[in-house]
């Protein structure tokens, strides 16, 4: 080696050694400035994604490998930066800046996306500098291998193959590993998903982009067998929330246990005040029976059905169809109808019903409940003058949504999943959409409308039916019972006074009001957790009201002035 070439090596190891933190970073910043501009121009060309695939990542690998042969082999500078202490420490600190900006940016969202989520200028920023996609970014993979090749370097720098190194060699090696394994997983794995009953296996998966099923299936080197399925869910403790006005927004203020909520809060300094009076793990309004004068109600029968651990209350109401019947212990329904039925009614009763398919409209700021019956292909008028107009595009008795083929379909003739598409039709303007209704989900069409102001649909499937083998009809203005069979007249017999048992049916007690409603009482079905509601009174000067608060419910529950609100959470 010559005078000259050891006064250069000399000057390389002085300047290694004078590396600072600092100025490492720099060193990063440029590097990440270059691949990022060599990334971009990728993109623009249409050929990001070949940097992008596994034969581009390959070729990192490889040109990283030779490059580190070289760096070894020669001894340059660059080896002695690669090998400095401050310059690992600005790597595994770099990497792990844009490892925690990968889980603070939404990932592989498009820039309309970005811009719905952060605003504009900052989605730019996010989108062009590369956060939007770190994972999967050329800078952020050559930040890996160079990582990688460091903490190689190192370990052949300081010989930690001898035996008194082997815990330096195993520390770095780890990290090494850990590196190839997150490349690896990076670049060439996948995500999937499949769809799985109990008792069902696969041995392929449908590839998902940004949390969205594509159509490529992708097969796999083993199969999954799903043996059983269970949900595990653990009580959560709910607070309440209070928050303070603040420009546009709320700005969290303090924050309450239900079981400290239950003496009165004060909020500064508007005077109000609020206190928990009861918290309802699993809400739900119980229903209380009240009679009423005469034309206000309906008429309602009130009974006691079994006898013993099983006894149980039933309301039926009368000409309300989903509540004027209920099953008795001994095997058959009971009919609650106010007024006697007619020779002709009571004959239809003995006739098989035709199936039917009825779908309701009902827009609440325009337009009362409409219930229609429906044949696939029609086209019917709603609303007052014909304001939408809706067609029955198909009926799928068995409704299933086939994932690989992307599309509804049925898995029989049989009416097991009844579903009907649809398009309705604002006649004013011409707007147009498609909805699917679900007989077993009748609220599936109703949460398409416009929040609060579109139209409601629901479906309801009726099957054909045959005459009940046997049924009960209770006649209340008459207090009489017939006791059909077959839809024929079995037995007719008069009901015994209110309160006493009806021999031979089941029901040990009843009562017989001609105008009656129910009265709605929260309550809790449960005391697990599934639907919290706590119940809120609030004081402001001489005026207390109580109000529900929900968790699941969007809006918060503003208080007087609406310079505060609470929130169930």
């Amino acid at each position: 080696m010559t005078e000259v070439e050891k006064g250069s090596e000399v000057r390389a190891r002085q300047q290694a050694n004078n590396l600072t933190i600092s100025s490492c970073i720099y060193i990063l910043l440029t590097l990440w400035l270059a691949l990022l501009i060599v990334d971009r121009l990728a993109m623009s060309a249409g050929v990001g994604g070949l940097l992008r695939s596994g034969l581009g990542q390959g070729i990192l690998v490889v040109a990283a490998a030779v490059l580190g042969a070289l760096v070894w082999k020669t001894r340059s500078r660059l080896y002695r930066v690669l090998t400095a202490k401050p310059f690992a420490v600005a790597m595994l600190g770099w990497v792990l800046a844009m490892t925690i900006l990968g889980t603070l940016f939404i990932q592989n969202g498009s820039r309309e996306e970005l811009s719905q989520v952060y605003g504009q200028g900052l989605a730019g920023l996010i989108y062009y500098s590369g956060f939007n996609d770190i994972f999967h970014s050329l800078w952020f993979g050559g930040f890996l291998v160079l990582l990688a090749i460091s903490l190689i370097l190192v370990v052949i720098k300081r010989k930690s193959w001898r035996v008194l190194e082997w815990g330096n060699l195993l520390a770095h090696a780890g990290i090494v590993v850990i590196l190839i394994g997150a490349f690896i997983g990076y670049f060439f794995g996948f995500k999937g998903m499949m769809d799985l009953h109990v008792g069902e296996s696969s041995d392929s998966a449908v590839a998902t982009s940004s949390g969205m099923g594509t159509e490529e299936v992708r097969p796999l080197n083993f199969t999954i067998l799903l043996e059983d399925f269970s949900i595990e869910r653990y009580n959560p403790e709910y607070l309440i929330f209070l928050y303070e006005k603040s420009g546009e927004g709320f700005n969290p203020k303090s924050s309450f246990k239900l079981e400290d909520a239950k003496d009165w809060v004060p909020v500064e300094p508007g005077g109000a005040q609020f206190r928990l009076i009861a918290a309802y793990p699993d809400f739900y309004f119980a229903h209380e029976l009240k009679e009423t004068a005469a034309g206000t109600g309906k008429p309602a029968l009130e009974l006691e059905l079994g006898q013993g651990p099983a006894k149980h209350s039933e309301v039926l109401f009368a000409g309300v169809p989903e509540r004027e019947s209920a099953e008795l212990a001994v095997g058959y329904p009971a009919r609650f109808v106010w007024e006697p039925l007619s020779p002709e009614e009571l004959a239809a009763l003995s006739q098989t019903r035709a199936p039917a398919q009825l779908v309701t409209f009902e827009k609440k700021d325009c337009c009362p409940k409409q219930e229609l019956e429906i044949k696939v292909g029609g086209e019917y008028s709603l609303g007052h003058g014909g304001m939408y107009k809706l067609k029955v595009l198909q009926y799928l008795p068995d409704f299933v949504y086939d994932t690989e083929a992307r599309k509804a379909a049925t898995r029989s003739e049989e009416p097991n999943n009844p579903a009907l598409q649809v398009s309705l039709t604002e006649t004013a303007t011409g707007a147009s959409e498609e909805r699917w209704l679900f007989s077993k989900v009748p609220e599936f069409g109703k949460i398409h409308g416009q929040a609060g102001a579109g139209p409601e649909l629901s479906y309801e499937y009726r099957p054909a039916q045959a005459p009940l083998a046997k049924e009960l009809l209770i006649f209340g203005s008459t207090r009489e019972a017939l006791e059909l069979e077959a839809g024929k007249i079995a037995k007719r017999f008069p009901l015994p006074p209110d309160g006493q048992a009806v021999p031979a049916t089941g029901i040990s007690s009843f009562k017989i009001l001609a105008a009656a409603e129910e009265i709605q009482k929260p309550s809790t079905r449960s005391e697990q957790w599934k639907n919290p509601v706590a119940e809120i009174e609030i004081q402001q000067g001489a005026t207390v009201v109580k109000q529900f608060l929900s968790s699941g419910h969007e809006q918060p529950l503003y208080l007087p002035g609406e310079q505060y609100a609470l929130a169930l959470a």
